[in-house]
């Protein structure tokens, strides 16, 4: 494999690997609805209670599948499919040859700035009868935000060895030295 292939190989498994395990999280969101509906009872419940400490989980405010509740809100599984909608863009800018950082982080804020306007209008009492306003802002959010995840993650493992360095050396400055 040529040091370009592979580097290129290199640059669309950030993206692909966020799409896959965001695709798998959205299948957990689902699937006590269907343990539900096959009478795993227990299994869906300590789904729902992973899920719980992520969610309030109000079955009101929830998508239903199989004449269950989902395991989280509308806005979260929104917010959820937005980002792996996100990582496949990523994924797709990449393999046009666009760049890989992150946006400037006003954009991020633009995206997040409709989910607190519409949880504002909620809590003031302008109802969304049918989870509209949720499933926009929610997956606007999760698409923006793969755009600083996928780069924020891979560039996790160099921030961790450059710590653990940092660590390990205390004597050593932020160039490599010996103080």
């Amino acid at each position: 494999m040529s040091a370009f292939t592979e580097l290129r190989a290199r640059r669309l498994l950030g993206p692909a690997a966020l799409a896959l395990a965001g695709t798998c999280w959205c299948v957990a969101v689902m699937a006590p609805a269907l343990m539900h509906d096959m009478g795993w009872e227990t299994v869906a419940a300590f789904f729902r209670a992973v899920f719980s400490l992520l969610c309030h989980q109000d079955p009101g405010r929830s998508f239903h599948l199989a004449g269950s509740p989902i395991a989280v809100c509308i806005r979260c599984s929104s917010i959820y499919a937005g980002f792996v909608l996100g990582c496949v863009a990523v994924l797709a800018a990449r393999c046009a040859g666009r760049a890989r950082t992150a946006p400037p982080g006003r954009l991020l804020a633009a995206c997040l700035a409709p989910i607190a306007l519409e949880w504002l209008a909620e809590t003031s009492g302008f109802p969304d009868a049918m989870g509209l306003a949720r499933t926009t802002t929610g997956i606007v959010f999760g698409f923006a935000a793969a755009f600083y995840v996928v780069p924020a993650v891979e560039e996790l493992p160099a921030e961790m060895a450059g710590e653990l360095r940092r660590i390990t050396h205390p004597a050593r400055s932020a160039h490599g030295k010996a103080s």
